[in-house]
């Protein structure tokens, strides 16, 4: 039941996700080869499938979820080109395949992260199912997350090479992993318009998933091979 959802899930955000983002064929080309390259490189769309599974719970129609869903996998992978580039994780591989700078050199990848958190806003914003408000509100609390990812980034940046305490790992999870994945489940909210406990009750949630979900990764990477 759950690999359906899942599987329901990445088929009907792929298919969006096509249609918003220009094809390779658009000028500049090599960009968008890059793009391309990256955000259909699989996945498991964990992000995406929290914003159907509480719009769900809260009987928000699919059509009001596709864009926001897209936006965050965008604003995701985004975070993905930039954390694989030799400035920062050094890379060769995402997913099984060639990072993106490594296919399409760094200026390029730089650009295709660029250009992704670009659109990311701007599908929001051009969302004709959702209100004026609920767009703002999207929006922000998209921005707001996206900045607490980088916050995290640096703060793992400068804990390389230390021994820290819990909880300034935990501190960097809530940040670099937890922000985006809870605002997934929070966005679903915000376009149900529930009461703020309820928002509050889907953010917290997913944020304790975004926990589970860097610890996991976090040990996969010390116990598996790429």
């Amino acid at each position: 039941m759950l690999q359906e959802f899942f599987a329901d899930v990445s088929r009907k955000t792929d298919d969006a996700l096509d249609k918003l983002i220009p094809s390779e064929q658009t000028e500049p080309s090599r960009l968008y080869q890059a793009v391309r390259h990256s955000i259909f490189a699989g996945g498991k769309r964990f992000r995406p499938a929290l914003v159907f599974a509480v719009g769900r719970v809260f009987d928000v129609p699919e059509e009001k979820l596709f864009r926001v869903a897209s936006a965050i996998e965008m604003l995701h992978t985004y975070s993905l080109i930039h954390d694989d580039l030799p400035a920062m994780d050094d890379d060769d591989l995402r997913r099984g395949r060639p990072t993106c700078h490594k296919k399409f050199g760094e200026a390029t990848a730089i650009l295709a992260g660029d250009i992704l958190q670009s659109l990311a806003f701007k599908i929001i914003a051009d969302d004709e199912n959702l209100s004026e408000k609920t767009k703002v509100k999207l929006i922000s609390g998209l921005a707001v997350s996206a900045a607490k990812m980088v916050d995290g980034q640096q703060f793992d940046l400068d804990a390389e090479g230390e021994k820290i305490s819990v909880e300034k790992l935990e501190n960097i999870h809530r940040n670099k992993t937890g922000a985006m994945i809870s605002f997934s489940a929070g966005a679903s909210a915000i376009i149900a318009d529930v009461s703020e406990n309820e928002l509050n009750a889907a953010a917290n949630y997913a944020a304790k998933l975004g926990l589970l979900f860097q610890v996991t990764d976090d040990l996969l990477d010390v116990t598996q091979t790429t």
